[in-house]
Parts: structure tokens; C-alpha cells; sequence
């Protein structure tokens, strides 16, 4: 069943009813978050609205903070055939991810701190699901529109997998070491310390560590400076929980851990390719 406006406008409301109510209760006031209070006792701002172009430009195609790389599969919201015409709903999606956007490149911490990838903007992604919807008949076509979607799919399902198999601060961690400015502007654009050139290389070093040198991954965990933290085993060998287990607890053997990360990948896998598998049927049946 679709959601209806006042359905949807209740919700929203009740949850804005909520927070408000906390705020009040834990700072005072309704619209105080806390935020205020760091930066009033530090003598910092909230919001500095300066190079706002350039923070926009960085927050969609930068390879450090670049939404479209980061979440590929929003380029086929620009495939014309895949977009029916547009409900309500669908529209309030749009406009929350483009609200959010421009107060992003507004605020103080645009790049969002240690995260992966524009972390501020992943909240409103969730709402442009009944988009992604409408992309499922998709597939049945022939053509430039179905083989962009495998296309588009198949980078966005490399860039998450690549996303779980390190820790997400891998980046940063090295940026922080090499004395870089989270909030930098201009060391937004070269490739230089982010995934698209530095995930790689660790990624390929801690599958090796974790299949071929066992001990590797019971290495003892310790909290080290940030710039030692890089030997730590999470950044050494693969961050999937069977292989952290094993880590941090030392529960079970590091083949039980192998086992149990392959038969998870290939049962997700399988579930994905069933998902996508009556579309693929209906494009044998249509294509003559």
C-alpha cells in the first residue's frame, strides 16, 4: 500500500515531537542539540556558509566525499525509461536528499569526520526507495538501459563490498598521519588517500594475511597513536565479523572463519541474483 501525505506527514511529525522533547530534557531547550554548546565553548560556528560551490561539487564527485562514487547506483535515477512518472512521495525523496545537501555544504564539518563517503547524505538516500523500485522492469529491456543497470549495479555492489572488507577510517587514519585537514577543500579532489587508490593495495595485503598467513589473525589487538593503529590486525587482515571474532575473542579456528565468510558471500550473492532473476527471464522471453 502507498503511503499517503497525512500518514507520512504524522510520522514525521511525531518524530520531530520526539527529539524536540529530548532536547529540551537534556540541554534546556527544544532546540538546542548540544552542538551549540561545543562550539559556544570552543568559539567555533556551527554553520560557515563560504565556498559553498566548491564544497557542493566536492560532496558529489570528489573521490574523498563524491556521493556518486560512493553510492553509484544513484546515476540510474537518471536513466529516462527507468523513471516513471513521479508520485508524491517519490518527489519528497528528492527534495529531503537536496535539503540535506545544501545544509551540508554549510556546515563547519562538511566532509563529516572520519566516515566513508558523504556520511551526512546517507540518511535521505533511504527515502528514495520507491525510486528504486520503478529500476526492476528495467532489466527485462533490451538494450542501453538494461545493460547500464547491470553496469551501474555491479560498481555500486563493488564499492560497498569494498567498503565492509576494511574499516571505514582506513582513509582518514592516513590522511590524519599526513597531517591533512579533514575539512580541506583542496585535498578533496586528488586520489591521493582515498579508496579509489588506497584501498586496493590494503585490501589485496589483508586478504593475503588472512587466507595465506594465519597467524596474522591472532595477532594481538592493542590501542596504539593514530599513526601506529595501521599495524592493528582490523587493518591487516579482513574486517568481516567471522574474521573479528576470531580476532578479539579467539572463539573459533581460523578455517571456521574462512567457511563462514565464504558461505555468507555466496548466499548473499545467490539471494541477489534471485532478486534480479524474473527480470532476467522476462528479457529471454521478450528478446526475440
Amino acid at each position: 500500500m502507498a503511503p499517503t501525505p497525512w500518514g507520512a506527514t504524522l510520522i514525521a511529525l511525531s518524530t520531530v515531537g520526539v527529539l524536540l522533547a529530548y532536547n529540551a530534557h537534556r540541554f534546556g531547550s527544544p532546540w538546542e542539540t548540544g552542538y551549540g554548546l561545543l562550539y559556544q565553548h570552543t568559539g567555533m560556528f556551527s554553520f560557515a556558509p563560504a565556498a559553498i560551490g566548491g564544497k557542493l561539487l566536492a560532496l558529489l564527485f570528489s573521490p574523498h566525499r563524491g556521493l556518486f562514487l560512493y553510492a553509484p547506483v544513484l546515476l540510474l535515477l537518471f536513466i529516462p525509461r527507468a523513471m516513471p512518472r513521479k508520485t508524491w512521495f517519490d518527489w519528497a525523496g528528492v527534495l529531503a536528499l537536496l535539503a540535506t545537501l545544501l545544509l551540508n555544504v554549510c556546515y563547519h564539518y562538511w566532509t563529516a569526520g572520519f566516515s566513508w563517503g558523504p556520511r551526512f547524505l546517507v540518511a535521505p538516500i533511504i527515502l528514495l526507495t520507491p525510486l528504486f523500485a520503478h529500476l526492476y522492469p528495467v532489466f527485462a529491456l533490451a538494450g542501453f538501459p538494461a545493460i547500464a543497470c547491470r553496469v551501474v549495479l555491479f560498481l555500486s555492489v563493488a564499492v560497498q563490498v569494498a567498503s565492509v572488507a576494511l574499516p571505514s577510517s582506513l582513509e582518514d587514519t592516513l590522511r590524519e598521519n599526513a597531517g591533512i585537514p579533514q575539512d580541506s577543500l583542496a585535498h578533496a579532489w586528488p586520489c591521493q588517500f582515498t579508496p579509489f587508490c588506497e584501498r586496493p593495495g590494503y585490501l589485496a595485503r589483508a586478504i593475503v594475511n588472512t587466507v595465506v598467513d594465519q597467524k596474522s589473525l591472532h595477532t594481538e589487538f592493542e590501542f596504539k597513536s593514530d599513526r601506529a593503529k595501521l599495524e592493528n590486525p582490523d587493518f591487516q587482515t579482513l574486517f568481516w565479523w567471522p574474521f573479528r571474532f576470531a580476532v578479539r575473542f579467539s572463539r573459533y579456528s581460523w578455517w571456521l572463519a574462512v567457511t563462514l565468510a565464504a558461505v555468507l558471500t555466496a548466499a548473499t550473492a545467490y539471494l541477489f541474483a534471485q532478486a534480479l532473476a524474473p527480470h532476467s527471464r522476462a528479457q529471454s522471453r521478450v528478446t526475440p
